[in-house]
């Protein structure tokens, strides 16, 4: 059986200003200090799993999303959180590496990405 490696990114809550906060955090300053962290670790893995809530209710904050995970060079499977606005993430992240719905091959069979208006399938 063939390993599949994924770096899980989760709860990220960006704002459309890059100084946006959360509970006296700066969000998208916290991505980027993560971000480079991981990458000092076992880099690339075979994808990134990002998971909402990816912005904090303003679709304007998926265009850090796309700036901060569109060069990676992996696929990135984004699934929707509660302030998530699903039909926002997938038009701004309809384009590769993102996967907003239906399924991404990682070599070691089957393996999905979907959101709730996309039901997984194996």
């Amino acid at each position: 059986m063939s390993t599949v490696r994924l770096a899980h990114f989760t709860d990220l809550h960006l704002y459309a200003e890059e100084n946006g906060r959360l509970r006296g955090v700066f969000t998208l300053a916290s991505l980027s200090a993560v971000l480079e962290h991981a990458q000092r670790g076992q880099w690339p893995p075979d994808a990134l799993l990002v998971t909402g809530d990816l912005v904090q209710d303003d679709s304007a904050g998926y265009v850090h999303v796309r700036r901060m995970f569109g060069s990676l060079r992996v696929p990135v499977l984004c699934l929707p959180g509660n302030h998530d606005q699903p039909e926002a993430m997938h038009r701004e992240l309809s384009r590769s590496p993102f996967v907003t719905r239906g399924h991404v091959d990682l070599g070691a069979g089957a393996s999905s990405c979907s959101t709730a208006s996309s039901p997984a399938r194996r």
